[in-house]
């Protein structure tokens, strides 16, 4: 597949980091722009070509350090983002460097500030089409081949991510159950295919074969023979923890005298000064997204006045940061006399033209800014629960969700697990996954993927 050819990945990255440099030279000193700047004369352009140079090489090494290039199973468009994005940070942080120890050059750090930003996009949106175009016009043979193993809980999950996603290029073929009489039997439109004796028989004649083994911790003999024939016939291989386990959520390996353990993973949103950083982030960006997005708020304020009687805002108990109830404030999308704390669709019939039109595109959810700002909600974070939601609070580990703020986008967001036809077992999962693995990276990647996410609203 295009992904393993890494050294055509590291030329097309290297010219378009070059070319956004040269870009931001051009345009800095070459166009109608240039009176915008303090006039210094114009720099020789070997220059800004040998700094680019340089620039990208800096840049290149970085994403190789990070696995950019590395072959990975199932690797998503999101967790390309965020290396990228890693990548990018350091290399722009080494290019101040050299311009603040290299002085003598004289090169611009307007060019080297947007220079980067826009490479960073552009790499960004080059990913985006390629694994668009690999989805749409790959042929059969560089598909990988996916067999189930497990017909649980587990391996329902597995099935309805892989269903929903867009972004990987496989076929799925089916089940391999534990039990050779679900032999023949479907779940959910696919076929189990056989039991786990045929696993071998399987992959030998497949090409690009993957196995999930999605088998249980009472199970454990089952699932130590299905890795063993993965080993002896060299198929790669995923195995999915068991969600019904105490284990669902981050663990750790501590080593004592040489012996593993394993424990629970401490998540760095439980430290006060890590706390203290995201909320400051809060409060910069919220104010930030507030002022640019005011003439939007004041004309949805208007135009809810004018189209339906009632208040603008529509106020509901929600569950928050250590299990205390808040007041969540949306626009109203339903006529006055309509409530309730249920899930409803787009199309529901309470709700109003203009509230259908805010709904499609989410701005009914903008007036969170303001419970951001007041320290009732954070910008990133799982997305907070009416507290008569009993289907959510029947699920284990549900209440370690709010040991962090809830937030008005979040990882299971970003990931397609929107609105109220989600299984609640799968949003908590995700929903801990971003509370054990929180870091200033993930937060960044769930901003700028919350648009992509979003886009087929509008």
């Amino acid at each position: 597949m295009w992904r393993r050819n890494w050294v055509y990945w590291m030329a097309v990255d290297g010219c378009i980091i070059l070319a956004s440099f040269l870009f931001f030279y051009w345009l800095r000193f070459y166009t109608p722009l240039s009176y915008l700047f303090k006039f210094r004369g114009y720099p020789g352009f070997l220059i800004y070509l040998k700094g680019g140079v340089v620039t990208a090489m800096v840049w290149l090494f970085f994403f190789k350090a990070l696995g950019v290039y590395s072959e990975k199973s199932f690797r998503s468009f999101v967790s390309d983002l965020q290396v990228i994005m890693e990548g990018s940070f350091f290399g722009m942080l080494f290019m101040a460097g050299l311009i603040v120890l290299l002085r003598q050059f004289s090169y611009s750090r307007t060019v080297a500030l947007y220079g980067g930003i826009l490479a960073f996009f552009l790499l960004s949106l080059h990913r985006k089409i390629q694994y668009n175009f690999e989805i749409n016009s790959s042929s059969g043979e560089s598909l990988k081949r996916v067999i189930i193993v497990g017909c649980g809980k587990n391996g329902e999950i597995v099935l309805k991510r892989l269903k929903r996603s867009s972004e990987k290029g496989f076929i799925l073929v089916g089940f391999l159950s534990t039990d050779p009489k679900m032999a023949g039997k479907e779940i959910n439109g696919v076929k189990i295919i056989g039991d786990l004796g045929g696993l071998a028989g399987f992959v030998k004649y497949m090409e690009n074969p993957k196995v999930i083994i999605t088998l249980g911790y009472d199970e454990w003999d089952k699932m130590k023979d299905a890795v063993s024939l993965c080993r002896e016939n060299k198929v790669n291989f995923l195995i999915m923890p068991d969600l019904q386990e105490p284990l669902f959520g981050g663990t750790r390996i501590e080593m004592i005298h040489g012996l593993p353990l394993i424990g629970m993973k401490e998540s760095q949103l439980k430290k006060s000064g890590y706390r203290f950083i995201k909320r400051c982030g809060d409060l910069f960006l919220g104010v930030l997204i507030v002022l640019i997005l005011s003439p939007l708020l004041l004309y949805i304020i208007i135009a809810i006045k004018l189209t339906s009687p009632g208040p603008v805002f529509f106020r509901q108990k929600r569950i928050g940061f250590r299990s205390r109830p808040f007041s969540i404030i949306k626009f109203r999308t339903m006529r006055a006399e309509e409530g309730g704390s249920a899930w409803t669709d787009i199309d529901d019939a309470r709700c109003t033209d203009f509230g259908k039109w805010l709904r499609r595109r989410n701005f009914d959810e903008l007036p969170q800014l303001f419970n951001v700002l007041k320290g009732d909600m954070s910008l990133i974070g799982p997305r907070p629960l009416a507290v008569d939601d009993v289907e959510f609070q029947s699920v284990s580990f549900f209440n370690d969700r709010h040991e962090v703020k809830p937030g008005m986008t979040g990882w299971a967001q970003i990931n397609g697990l929107r609105g109220g036809h989600v299984e609640p077992e799968e949003r908590i999962r995700y929903d801990l996954y971003y509370i054990d693995n929180w870091s200033i990276w993930l937060d960044l990647t769930i901003l700028l993927m919350t648009p992509f996410s979003l886009v087929n609203a509008f």
